[in-house]
């Protein structure tokens, strides 16, 4: 129960900020330029939503770095992080709650922004998928997974450094996943966060779309999800362990 306290402490912290209206509107605008350049598209409405989640893929790192950025600058605003630091139900639980509430604006951005492209196509385009309910849910679960390694690392690199080098690094993640979408990436996406993040969803579109040409290219794809496991569960124990010694006045 006192750690549902603390995320709902930490919904709370973000109540007066720009953080819900960049969670709200960004996935909105988004889905809106996307409609507005497909309104009179001839491209299949498949390929339309199949270019639309590999473009989210790409700008997610962005985005992430963005918004921790923003929650955990506030904290270091408020005397120096010592409210994270120094509360009465232990450190980590407390950045267990911050990531927590990260994960769930994230993970609710991203339904936001699917949802909106595809009612837009359906109900004002009248251009109907041939994906089901299922596709966008799994879609949807995949890009989610592969982003909790970098909420995890930009948590890190706002707490170690500033949002300054966490938005340059979320920048140039954004870049490395567009470049795994190309040849560049063939015999290496599966080794690079920014690499799984990319090609796992296009494959798993993909395998929707054509299971005889999705079984010529899925040689590394388990490799993938693995690596992403193991790095994501490497990650997070590294993180809370360096939170729970982090000590303010060394790392400034």
């Amino acid at each position: 129960m006192s750690l549902i306290r603390l995320i709902r402490a930490e919904f709370l912290k973000m109540k007066n900020t720009s953080f819900y209206i960049i969670h709200i509107c960004i996935p909105l605008i988004g889905a809106l330029l996307f409609f507005l350049y497909y309104v009179n598209s001839q491209i299949k409405v498949d390929v339309k939503i199949q270019l639309y989640l590999q473009v989210l893929s790409i700008v997610f790192p962005l985005l992430i770095s963005i918004v921790t950025s923003q929650a955990i600058q506030k904290e270091k605003d408020a005397g120096s992080c010592k409210e994270v630091l120094s509360n009465q139900y232990g450190r980590i639980s407390c950045i267990v709650s911050k990531m927590s509430m990260l994960l769930i604006c994230g993970f609710s951005s991203l339904v936001i922004a699917i949802s909106a492209f595809v009612c837009s196509l359906k109900y004002i385009l009248n251009q109907n998928s041939a994906f089901n309910f299922m596709f966008f849910l799994q879609t949807t679960l995949i890009i989610f997974g592969c982003q909790i390694i970098i909420y995890i690392l930009h948590g890190w690199l706002n707490f170690r450094f500033n949002s300054g080098i966490s938005m340059l690094i979320g920048t140039f993640e954004s870049i490395l996943s567009a470049l795994m979408l190309t040849g560049l990436g063939d015999n290496i996406w599966q080794w690079l966060p920014s690499g799984i993040n990319a090609r796992l969803n296009g494959y798993f579109i993909l395998k929707s779309s054509s299971i005889s040409l999705f079984n010529k290219v899925n040689t590394n794809i388990n490799l993938g999800i693995i690596n992403l496991i193991i790095l994501t569960v490497l990650f997070g124990i590294i993180f809370i362990y360096w939170f729970n010694n982090y000590d303010t006045k060394i790392e400034s």
